[in-house]
């Protein structure tokens, strides 16, 4: 017990000590303070003791009045869950070949995953018909081209997800858009589509991929003219697999573009260019 209180007592004068020489050398220095508090360790100390209180007197004040028990609302997913589309043309393998049985297994996979989804979206969405739901995302894609070309932000936020205006934002930024609808190639038509939980199983956001192939007018331009892609004198048949997204367990929420996906030989293709 008299080692222990021994060390105590020297801690304790080791302690003023080096006090007294920092006050030493402030005075020296011509930074005289009049208390403890006054120094940078004083006031550190000060400072740090007040930001606990008011944390407490946040906690105690938020906990009365309901903030902590909040819930956190999500809009969107903010990625394409499954950017699967079909095989067809140029891109189906035969099926005498082993791509060509993947290609197989794969269609019948997301077949199955599609089937359910579709299901799961009738459920909770009435009514919801598959052919006029087509329809629908091919007039909306249209709007969203035609607001994108006339550079209606408001039309657009309105339309898109929060992540996908983002990186439409992004890609047009000092740049122009110009695009016209000419007619209609193929009848729309839904080729894939997915449900994906948020937080809890029972928060469901759905995802359907329509695939639109129609005649347009499509090309980018630079704000001093130049052509960067496309050609807006030149009309071509393009084929767009697009994505829209819903919050099918909030009866208020409304279908909206989540983005565009590509062909898997397609995003390969973009992979092994952005490497090299």
């Amino acid at each position: 017990m008299d080692g222990l209180l021994l060390c105590r007592r020297l801690l304790r004068f080791q302690f003023y000590e080096s006090r007294c020489i920092l006050m030493n050398r402030m005075l020296w220095s011509g930074r005289a303070f009049s208390t403890w508090h006054d120094t940078p360790f004083g006031r550190l100390r000060s400072a740090s003791r007040r930001r606990s209180a008011n944390r407490l007197d946040l906690d105690k004040y938020g906990a009365e009045l309901g903030f902590m028990d909040r819930p956190v609302t999500v809009a969107s997913v903010g990625v394409i869950a499954d950017n699967f589309v079909p095989f067809e043309g140029k891109w189906k393998a035969s099926r005498l070949t082993r791509e060509g049985l993947r290609q197989m297994w794969e269609t019948f996979r997301k077949k199955l995953v599609c089937t359910y989804s579709i299901g799961k979206v009738k459920r909770f969405v009435k009514p919801f018909k598959p052919v006029e739901f087509a329809k629908i995302a091919q007039d909306m894609i249209n709007e969203v081209n035609t607001a994108l070309a006339k550079n209606n932000k408001q039309k657009l936020q309105e339309l898109m997800t929060e992540n996908a205006y983002q990186s439409v934002k992004r890609e047009f930024t000092d740049k122009q858009l110009l695009w016209k609808f000419v007619k209609q190639i193929d009848r729309p038509r839904i080729v894939h589509a997915c449900i994906v939980p948020i937080l809890t199983k029972e928060d469901l956001f759905a995802q359907i991929t329509v695939r639109i192939n129609a005649r347009q007018l499509f090309g980018v331009r630079h704000r001093f003219g130049k052509l960067l892609r496309g050609d807006d004198e030149k009309e071509r048949d393009v084929i767009d697999y697009v994505v829209l997204e819903r919050h099918i367990v909030e009866p208020l929420s409304v279908w909206r573009v989540c983005g565009k996906v590509a062909p898997e030989q397609i995003q390969l293709k973009q992979q092994v260019s952005t490497i090299k």
